[in-house]
């Protein structure tokens, strides 16, 4: 477990290496410099390991931090009380990521009346009593080459709050609403995504499956689109063509109007925005 979070933290690795680097010196200086420069060389070994040993215990102190925030971690089902706090949850998570505001949580709002939202499927990550994620699914399909409609599932938005990202809180919700996926019985998830984030809770390019994206055509990238098999072998000999559930195709002209009932925020243009 120490050398996993190790190689997950350059610095720590970092020092680790300079520490060694000066541990040798001091096993090569004390046979070969002079009687005058004694004690020199063992210098480098005590203050290595003092240093080493000062930032290790900082670090595991973090660690430690970061284990107890799991202690208070609860995920259940959405209720209509919590609607607005999570809208806002979602708002704040993605408020000038990919354009300078967001949609997504009206998007969320639109969407809970949709005739393939999942309600099931609709969860909340609570973490000392506060909202900090949220995950939701919809019925998808896929057209077989063949001609059938295969059942699969989409995932979004999902989002966390931004000072929990980066901690493990988007795998952890993301694993537990999957294996609840499964157990209703899901096949197939598919979702645009970055593959850096879903590979790491076993999602693979699509086309990997002969699933291809909706109106893409083939020679273009679809790095982007991506799927995981819930049920073993359920997407085996299949080709064809993923369709985006009709809800997420929402009216943005009314996100203006929407938006006032939350606190006001600066709209930036920022670098990594695509629209």
């Amino acid at each position: 477990m120490f050398f996993h979070h190790l190689a997950e933290n350059r610095a720590l690795a970092l020092w680790a290496l300079l520490a060694l680097i000066f541990m040798i010196l001091e096993v090569i200086g004390t046979k070969n410099v002079l009687r005058s420069f004694f004690g020199i060389p063992e210098r480098f070994s005590v203050f290595a390991v003092t240093g080493f040993n000062a930032v290790l215990g900082i670090y595991l102190m973090g660690l430690k931090e970061k284990k107890m925030q799991t202690k208070n971690l609860i995920i259940c089902k959405e209720i209509r009380e919590y609607y607005h706090d999570v809208e806002n949850l979602v708002r704040d998570s993605f408020w000038n990521v990919y354009r300078p505001d967001c949609y997504e949580h009206y998007l969320l709002n639109q969407i809970r009346n949709d005739e393939d939202f999942v309600s099931d499927l609709d969860y909340v990550m609570f973490l000392n009593n506060k909202i900090i994620g949220q995950i939701i699914f919809m019925k998808a399909l896929i057209k077989t080459d063949e001609g059938r409609n295969l059942d699969v599932m989409t995932i979004g938005p999902i989002s966390i709050a931004s000072d929990f990202k980066r901690q493990g809180y988007g795998k952890i919700l993301i694993e537990y609403a999957l294996e609840k996926a499964r157990e209703l019985g899901c096949g197939a998830v598919c979702l645009e995504g970055n593959i850096d984030f879903y590979g790491k809770v076993d999602f693979d390019y699509a086309k990997k499956y002969g699933i291809r994206y909706h109106g893409l055509p083939e020679n273009e990238d679809s790095s982007f689109f991506l799927c995981k098999e819930l049920i073993k072998g359920y997407l085996d000999h299949t080709r064809g063509e993923y369709f985006t559930p009709q809800g997420y195709f929402i009216d943005e002209t009314k996100v203006d109007v929407f938006d006032r009932q939350f606190p006001s925020k600066k709209k930036l243009k920022m670098p990594g925005q695509i629209f």
